[in-house]
């Protein structure tokens, strides 16, 4: 599993836009497995609002980063994640 805090980190993208964008798709989201949104503690531990978090699959994550703005960073993970497909034998299209 690989939560959106995690393609935040990697992406230098602001965590509550990879929430907000997995919650408008979470229509194409789904069609790749389960939809979790889960509320997690504040990581500040000084009570607060909890945290909302994306639990992703594999192919869900995929589906994240490709909706992503070409950024270097994002451009970079689209194109890792696209070779991983085509040495799968995976084909566009």
């Amino acid at each position: 599993m690989i939560s959106s805090v995690d393609i935040a980190k990697e992406t230098n993208i602001n965590h509550a836009s990879i929430v907000k964008l997995a919650c408008k798709y979470k229509y194409v989201l789904k069609e790749f497995g389960d939809f979790e949104l889960k509320q997690v503690p504040s990581s500040q531990g000084h009570g607060g609002r909890p945290k909302e978090v994306v639990k992703l699959n594999d192919n869900q994550a995929i589906v994240i980063i490709f909706l992503l703005r070409n950024t270097e960073k994002t451009v970079y993970l689209k194109t890792k994640n696209l070779k991983k497909l085509l040495e799968e034998g995976e084909t566009i299209g």
